[in-house]
This record gives C-alpha cells, structure tokens and sequence, in this order.
C-alpha cells in the first residue's frame, strides 16, 4: 500500500497505519493504533498481517495471528469491543500468482463480507485482561521472561478461534 508516494498518500487518507514487518509489538504503527483506541475510536485489524491466499495454499487455514493486536488490547485503557470479521474472495482480487499489471486489482471477483457476534468474544476477551490486570501484570503460562507473552497468547487465541469459527460457518452456509 505505502509503495510510492501517490499511493502512500491515498491510503494515510483513509487512516491506514503503515505497519512494518519484522519491527515487533513495539512500533510506532501500534502507539497510533492504541491512542486511537484509548480516544473512543475503531480500528479495523488484519490479524494475520497479510491477505490469506486460500486458494494458493488450500487446507492451511488462517495463518497464525500477530501479537500486536493482543498488544494493543492490553495497552488501551478500555478493553476494546471486539467483533470478528471473515473475509473471502479478497485473493480473487489481487492474487499472489498473477501476472502483469501486477499492480492492478482483478475486476469482477466476488467478494463476501461476515460480521460475527461481538457479545461473547468481547467477554472473553475482558476477562482475560482484567485477570491479567488484576494479577498485576503477571506472567499468564507461558512465556515467563516476558510477562505479557502469555497473556498475548491467550488472546490471539481467544481471536483466532472466534474468526475460524465464523469462517467455518460461512463456508458450511456457502457449500451445504
């Protein structure tokens, strides 16, 4: 997205936060999300950092989701309302393998948007960091050197687990 200056500039107007691979949980890009958090605003999150291509690598599933978005959950000051989101259709639109103009999206796909219900995963996902909080800040399971692995862990999970399942309900609605 941040490719060039043109497109650069196209997507910070829409509030894009240009993120950077391998800079960790500790990058600006997450500071801006999580003081947008703390103002009452929405943020739209791709967990797995990247769009899917399913049908390029078909029976992996979702790929693991980025710590980041667990790091931003415990950093606002209010647990944020969480509602899962499945996509399909978006590696139709701009597949990994397609040719030249690589820069251009593929008209015509179809693309299918389901919002899932937001009650128990923002419960959940409460739960898991008011304990966290009330623990002061302690190690949750794993990760004991750094004290907010486990509890990112747990939460990620909590997420991946709530997509997957709504994923797996749009799939057995679209192919009976």
């Amino acid at each position: 997205m941040f490719t060039n200056p043109l497109s650069s500039q196209f997507f910070r107007n829409g509030q894009v936060i240009e993120t950077f691979r391998g800079q960790g949980i500790h990058q600006e890009a997450l500071n801006i999300a999580i003081e947008r958090l703390n103002c009452g605003d929405w943020i739209h999150i791709f967990p797995e950092g990247k769009v899917n291509q399913v049908k390029l690598h078909p029976g992996r599933g979702l790929l693991r989701f980025k710590w980041g978005v667990a790091h931003m959950m415990l950093r606002a000051k209010v647990p944020p309302k969480v509602i899962p989101i499945y996509l399909e259709g978006f590696d139709d639109v701009m597949p990994e393998n397609r040719g030249f103009p690589k820069f251009l999206p593929r008209l015509g796909s179809k693309i299918r948007v389901t919002f899932g219900d937001p009650a128990g995963i923002t419960q959940e996902v409460g739960s898991i960091i008011e304990g966290w909080k009330y623990q002061g800040h302690r190690a949750i399971g794993e990760g004991e050197a750094d004290p907010e692995a486990g509890v990112r862990i747990a939460l990620t999970d909590v997420l991946q687990r709530a997509v997957k399942r709504l994923g797996d309900n749009v799939t057995q609605q679209s192919h009976p």
